[in-house]
């Protein structure tokens, strides 16, 4: 299967709001309510993405499932694809 040209085989970055995905933040405070559903909690953590909301943890069965179908670990208190 070809890719269609121009495309170079990069995904398309989906609009806002139609993939979830960790927040941007710049604090822990507008972290709330920002996390996937069934999450223990939700803070402010550096990723390599920057500053974003994950869930928080104390094990890793409290990790909902990362989309799309990653699962997540529990490490240091948030959970990490």
């Amino acid at each position: 299967m070809m890719m269609p040209p121009g495309d170079a085989g990069v995904m398309p970055v989906a609009d806002a709001g139609t993939m979830p995905g960790p927040v941007a933040c710049t604090s822990t405070a507008g972290c709330t309510g920002q996390c996937l559903a069934g999450s223990r909690g939700c803070t402010g953590a550096t990723t390599p993405m920057g500053m974003r909301c994950v869930p928080t943890c104390t094990t890793t069965p409290e990790c909902p499932m990362a989309p799309p179908g990653m699962a997540s670990t529990c490490r240091a208190g948030t959970c990490v694809p």
